[in-house]
């Protein structure tokens, strides 16, 4: 792309970058641009060159690639984790369908919860 100016053109110029959109989960992506190559015996001033940060558009699915230890007692309070990917923004986990009782997001591959209790443990029934 080119980019010109005539004499006694002191003007900002712009151009349109137009990503193509895709389905693909690919993280944010940059574009190095850079002014070069003047004519007429001008020069470039500073900074020439910037970088375009193109921001996927696509939300990650959490993706779990392991959980230790990978049993518990009915009691609950066991302590899990969780590892795996795009996990940021995680706010819920459940075990057997039993919700933990709290949880927390140490990184997007990282989850640590306790396992929640049972209906049928005395814990939970007060016994």
């Amino acid at each position: 792309m080119t980019l010109s100016w005539g004499v006694s053109d002191f003007a900002t110029k712009t151009f349109t970058v137009s990503p193509l959109d895709d389905a693909f989960i690919e993280g944010s992506e940059n574009v190095l641009l850079t002014l070069s190559g003047p004519t007429g015996g001008l020069t470039l001033g500073t900074p020439s060159t910037a970088t375009l940060v193109i921001t996927d558009n696509e939300s990650p699915t959490p993706v779990i690639t392991s959980v230790a230890p990978g049993f518990g007692t009915i009691a609950g309070g066991t302590a899990v984790t969780i590892t795996g990917l795009n996990f940021t923004g995680a706010t819920s986990v459940t075990f057997g369908g039993f919700v933990c009782t709290s949880l927390v997001v140490a990184s997007s591959t990282t989850i640590t919860a306790p396992t929640g209790t049972s209906p049928r443990s005395p814990a939970a029934s007060g016994r």
